[in-house]
């Protein structure tokens, strides 16, 4: 399982034996069963981790307790509340687990100290940043720019396995619209898809 998350930084920065021994030492396994809650809104995100298997879903709930879906993550993917991680402060969102989800973690503290001993280590924290970031304005402007059709055929591109991992409920709230305008997007693309 750690193997795979070299190949991963491997395939950004070569990383030396020594310094992913250390880094490697660092890292914790955690199991959760399908729709389980990683983290709750309010609590403090200690762990940066990488998805082996399974996939996520960050949401949010909103004052009239509408659940809102800001993110999905999949195997070879990082999930956290990032900006909860990264500032160790209450998160605003909710982490759930949509199937059953094997996670290599690292704390805070000790990712901190990775960079602090590792320059590729510090290396690779910014590609990974950088990427985080181009991810997070893409979807920015599919928001602002894109209609509702296209956004879901654009999700069902790039992550089909999440139509049958998730509720459509969960879906719509993602694309934001409402579950009876992702029906009618769904029917139209079937129709002239047949």
């Amino acid at each position: 399982m750690k193997t795979l998350v070299r190949q991963f930084f491997d395939s950004q920065a070569i990383l030396t034996e020594e310094e992913w021994a250390f880094f490697e030492s660092k890292l914790v396994e955690r199991r959760f069963r399908k729709g389980s809650i990683i983290l709750m809104e309010g609590d403090v995100e200690n762990y940066l981790s990488f998805i082996i298997s399974g996939s996520t879903r960050l949401f949010a709930v909103t004052p009239t307790g509408e659940d809102v879906s800001i993110e999905f993550a999949t195997a070879n993917c990082f999930t956290s509340s990032y900006t909860s991680f990264v500032s160790q402060t209450p998160s605003r969102l909710n982490v759930e687990s949509l199937d059953n989800t094997l996670l290599m973690s690292i704390s805070y503290a000790d990712l901190n100290t990775c960079y602090q001993l590792c320059s590729t280590g510090e290396r690779l924290g910014r590609i990974n940043a950088e990427n985080y970031f181009r991810f997070k304005e893409d979807r920015q402007l599919s928001l602002l720019t894109m209609t509702a059709t296209e956004r879901y055929i654009e999700l069902m591109q790039q992550n089909p396995e999440l139509l049958q991992l998730t509720k459509l409920q969960h879906i719509a709230s993602y694309l934001g619209i409402k579950p009876e305008s992702l029906s009618r997007i769904r029917k139209s693309i079937n129709v002239t898809t047949n």
